[in-house]
């Protein structure tokens, strides 16, 4: 098992909301408290919702959201990490290939 070093990020919103996270030491830590001031203002804006079957609906919307943009950077990193590593032209291939 590889251990990673982790920095600590802190941000609390203007309504008393605050996260604290541990992320990865390599990660720009401007962009990371960017994230989660992003990240605590979607549940802000969910939580204003007066209806409480609306503010689930659009709380599994968020969560779904979240999810897919995760699977998305972690696809594009993993295809950053072989387009270093092979030859880029199967790999354009192959994604034209994945499309259809």
């Amino acid at each position: 098992m590889t251990t990673t070093a982790l920095s600590k990020h802190s941000v609390q919103l203007p309504s008393e909301v605050k996260a604290l996270m541990l992320v990865p030491s390599e990660l720009d830590p401007q962009l990371v408290e960017l994230a989660l001031t992003i990240f605590l203002g979607g549940f802000v804006a969910i939580s204003k919702c007066n209806d409480p079957t609306t503010k689930k609906e659009f709380l599994i919307r968020y969560v779904a959201s979240l999810a897919n943009d995760a699977d998305t950077a972690i696809r594009s990193a993993q295809m950053a990490n072989k387009m270093e590593s092979t030859n880029q032209k199967a790999i354009v291939e192959d994604l034209l290939k994945n499309l259809h």
